[in-house]
């Protein structure tokens, strides 16, 4: 069972750190996109704000109308916007597309769980004096802890790329 402890402990190690880089991106992309001083969320609708402020200081309904078309400041304030809604959408992309990679990442966990909980219950019984046993189903605990946790970790995020504002 030794042996089966170690194959199985080396194969967790791999996972993490085949996962790791991608849980640190998805972190990064988060912050970059949520960050309340410099998110690129926050960037959009700031601009969308001081659009709408400079549309009422000038007397026009949207970006449309021939006055804000011809307003300098009208113009930048609509391509700091489209700027922003663009890295939001690229944010967005790119964080879902690698949470779609941690999912199948979890699903490698949850097997190797299986594995190891088909292990514990072969190995296990009254007469079984194995000193591997107790660290297998410590093991079993841990991929399912860190399987539930790679789950969390893609529930919540930026707005996926379908969203409304983003479309």
């Amino acid at each position: 069972m030794a042996k089966e402890l170690a194959k199985a402990s080396a194969e967790f190690e791999d996972i993490k750190k085949r996962v790791g880089p991608m849980l640190e991106n998805m972190g990064r992309l988060d912050n970059n996109f949520w960050n309340a001083t410099s998110g690129n969320w926050n960037r959009y609708y700031s601009g969308i704000d001081m659009l709408r402020e400079r549309l009422a200081a000038i007397n026009a309904a949207s970006a449309a109308d021939p006055a804000a078309a011809a307003d300098a400041e009208v113009k930048t304030i609509v391509a700091g916007v489209d700027k922003a809604k663009a890295d939001c959408l690229a944010i967005s992309k790119e964080y879902w597309t690698t949470a779609m990679r941690v999912q199948a990442v979890a699903k490698e966990v949850q097997s190797l769980k299986t594995r190891v909980d088909g292990i514990v219950k072969e190995r296990s019984g009254l007469l079984s004096r194995s000193k591997s046993l107790p660290a297998l189903q410590s093991l079993s605990a841990h991929l399912n802890t860190f399987k539930h946790d790679l789950n969390a970790t893609c529930m919540a995020g930026p707005h996926k790329p379908n969203h409304p504002l983003l479309a």
